[in-house]
This record gives structure tokens, C-alpha cells and sequence, in this order.
């Protein structure tokens, strides 16, 4: 399971074996920034429409899009490790803070 923290466009993905991630939105989706604190465009996360991105959060393998045009457009679109659109959730307006839940 990943912990994830959003600051300031900027996704941490910490995962159990301490390897971290460090996304940063990028033109539409989320793009990995490499060591030298450049971001590595061709492993881009996701095409929207960047003033529709409200909310970006990863967790496990996949990344969570939450896009809004603030009338008629509100869901959250979920990404895979290939960037493959898996799966999309039509919501409410605003779509951020997005939470996770699992049964035991």
C-alpha cells in the first residue's frame, strides 16, 4: 500500500520497501521528476485537459485524476502503471481529497 501527500503539485508515492516516487503535474497528468529535479516527460501519467485537473492522487500502481470544468464535467479517472485509462467515476462537483477504503 502507498501513502500518498500532495504539496503544492507535487505527489509522493512511499511505498513499503522506502522507494520513493516524486510525480509533479505536468501539462494533463503526472510526470516522475528525476534526480536532478527534472521532470522526465516521457514517463507522463495521463493527457487531459490541464485546466480541468483539479486533483491528482496516486496510490498503489495507478494515479487518480479529479477533473472538473466547475459546471457539468466532475470525475476521477484512474490511471495504470502504462498509462492506461483503467477505470472513471462520474461524481460531484469538485473532485479532490480523494480517499481509499479496504475490508479486512
Amino acid at each position: 500500500m502507498a501513502r500518498v501527500i500532495l504539496e503544492e503539485s507535487l505527489i509522493k508515492t512511499h511505498k513499503k520497501n522506502n522507494f520513493i516516487n516524486i510525480f509533479r503535474s505536468f501539462e494533463g497528468g503526472a510526470a516522475l521528476i528525476g534526480k536532478d529535479l527534472k521532470i522526465i516527460e516521457e514517463n507522463k501519467l495521463g493527457s487531459y485537459e490541464p485546466s480541468q485537473v483539479y486533483h491528482i492522487e496516486a496510490y498503489g500502481d495507478n494515479m487518480y485524476f479529479g477533473l472538473t470544468n466547475y459546471t457539468d464535467l466532475n470525475q476521477v479517472k484512474v490511471v495504470d502503471v502504462f498509462n492506461k485509462e483503467i477505470a472513471s467515476y462520474d461524481l460531484g462537483l469538485f473532485p479532490g481529497a480523494i480517499a481509499f477504503w479496504e475490508s479486512n
